[in-house]
């Protein structure tokens, strides 16, 4: 998933963060979070590209993230999406 940040945006909206949406729909339908892997570009942007995006202002999308979700496993729960962990 990676941010929106150019075509099709909502009037009023700088961008939408799908990764963030990806996340809170998981835990909505009862998923646990398990990893969060970041998956960068490679940045091959032509020189016209560039040059555009300089002009309208805009950044130049660089990163996707990879969510991995998991169902709960029996006396889990996915209320909060974070780890019940207790320490001694």
């Amino acid at each position: 998933m990676a941010t929106q940040t150019e075509k099709d945006l909502p009037r009023g909206h700088g961008y939408i963060d799908h990764v963030f949406l990806g996340y809170r729909a998981g835990l909505d339908a009862g998923f646990l979070p398990e990893r969060r892997i970041s998956c960068p570009m490679s940045g091959d942007y032509t020189p016209q590209q560039v040059r555009r995006a300089r002009v309208e202002g805009r950044l130049l999308g660089q990163v996707r993230d990879l969510l991995i979700l998991r169902k709960p496993c029996e006396g889990e729960t996915a209320s909060t999406g974070i780890p019940n962990t207790q320490f001694p």
